[in-house]
C-alpha cells in the first residue's frame, strides 16, 4: 500500500514509518519538522518526505495514496494554555477538514491518533468506549471534537479508525521527556532523583511508543470495518498503573536512585483507568512487545546509548513545549 503518515518525524510517527517501510509499504511522510533537536538517533526515511503543515495539503498531494495514518498535531497539554484555541484549531477542526479531503480523494482508510486523555477524571473504574468522556484540557477537547467530526464521515468506501491511545512512553529516535514514565526515568538517570508531582495515586494506562505504532499498522493492514467510525481504546488491560506503580518500576531499575513525591503539589485531576477489551476482541493476538516491566530497563539502556545528560535535562532539549514556544507562528 501507499500510506501517508502525518507526523512521521515525531515520537511515535518515526516508529510507525520504520515499521511500515520494513513491511514493504510505500510511505509518504508529512511533517513540519519542528523538533530537529529531539532527534537523537537515525530515523528511517519514508519513500517521500513532505515538510509542510498537513492542513495545507491539497487533492494533488493525495494522488495514489491508499491509506492515511494521521498522527500530526499539537501533543502537549501546556500548549493549550500557551495559545488558547490553537490546539483545537489544529487537532480538532484541522483533522475534520483533512479527513473530508481524504474522503474526496477516494482514500479508503483513515486512521486517527486520538487519546484516552479525554476520559479526564474517572478513577479506578475502567472506562469503555461507551462511557461518558470528561476532557480536562484543550488537548483532550480537541481530540474529542475531531472524533465527533470524522466519525460521521465513515462510509462503505471510507473507513475511519479512531484510536484512543493510552499514554505513550519509551525509547524513540525522536525522544520526549515530557511524558510521565520518560520524565521519571530521565530524572533518575541524570540526577538520581525522580520527582512525582502528585501523591502518586492517579491512574494512567501506558503503552510503549513502538507498540502504539504497531497498533496503527494493524488497522492500516487489516481494515477491521466492524469498528469503522467508532472509537477504540488502544492499550492493554495489564498496563493500567497508578503513578506510584510507575515510580516503583523505575525504582527497581535504578535501585540507588531516590523517588521523591511533591507534598506541595496540587492534586492531579487527570485520573483514569481504561478498558481495552474492544481492541482485544478486534485483534486477539495483539499483545505488548514491551510491557512496562521491560520497557523501563530498555529506556535506561536507551538513555545510556544517547549519552543523556543533566545539561540536556536543564536545557529541556526533549521537552516539546520548550520548542513550540519559539515556533508558534508556524501554525498561525
Amino acid at each position: 500500500m501507499k500510506i501517508l503518515v502525518t507526523g512521521n518525524l515525531g515520537y511515535v510517527g518515526s516508529h510507525l514509518t520504520e515499521i511500515l517501510v520494513n513491511s514493504g509499504h510505500e510511505v509518504v511522510g508529512c511533517d513540519l519538522s519542528l523538533f530537529p533537536n529531539a532527534v537523537c538517533q537515525k530515523i528511517a526515511p519514508p519513500s517521500k518526505q513532505l515538510i509542510m503543515d498537513y492542513r495545507a495539503m491539497e487533492l494533488r498531494d493525495l494522488v495514489g495514496v491508499d491509506a492515511i495514518a494521521h498522527l500530526a498535531g499539537l501533543s502537549n497539554d501546556p500548549m493549550g494554555n500557551l495559545n488558547p484555541g490553537l490546539t483545537i484549531e489544529i487537532n480538532g477542526f484541522g483533522t475534520v477538514k483533512f479527513a473530508k479531503l481524504a474522503k474526496l480523494a477516494g482514500i479508503k482508510i483513515f486512521v486517527f491518533a486520538s487519546s484516552c486523555a479525554l476520559y479526564g477524571s474517572s478513577g479506578s473504574k475502567p472506562r469503555t468506549e461507551q462511557d461518558d468522556t470528561s476532557p480536562l484540557s484543550e488537548y483532550a477537547v480537541s481530540k474529542l471534537l475531531a472524533e465527533q467530526g470524522i466519525g460521521q464521515l465513515s462510509s462503505e468506501n471510507f473507513h475511519v479508525y479512531i484510536l484512543r491511545n493510552a499514554t505513550a512512553y519509551g525509547a524513540s529516535s525522536v525522544f520526549r521527556t515530557d511524558l510521565v514514565a520518560n520524565d521519571l526515568s530521565a530524572g533518575m538517570y541524570a540526577e538520581a532523583v525522580a520527582q512525582i508531582r502528585s501523591d502518586g495515586s492517579p491512574w494512567r494506562p501506558l503503552i510503549h511508543c513502538r507498540d502504539m505504532a504497531r497498533a496503527f499498522q494493524l488497522f492500516l493492514e487489516n481494515d477491521p470495518q466492524s469498528v469503522s467510525g467508532k472509537p477504540v481504546n488502544v492499550g492493554f488491560d495489564t498496563e493500567n498503573f497508578q503513578v506510584k506503580d510507575i515510580g516503583d518500576e523505575i525504582q527497581k531499575t535504578w535501585p540507588a536512585g531516590r523517588m521523591k513525591y511533591s507534598a506541595e503539589a496540587a492534586p492531579d485531576p487527570r485520573d483514569y483507568k481504561v478498558d481495552f477489551s474492544l481492541l482485544k476482541a478486534t485483534f486477539p493476538e495483539f499483545r505488548p512487545n514491551l510491557p512496562l516491566r521491560e520497557g523501563i530497563p530498555e529506556l535506561k539502556d536507551f538513555l545510556i546509548s544517547i549519552k543523556y545528560s543533566l545539561t540536556e535535562r536543564i536545557s529541556m532539549r526533549y521537552v516539546r513545549i520548550h520548542e513550540l514556544k519559539n515556533k508558534i507562528n508556524k501554525f498561525i
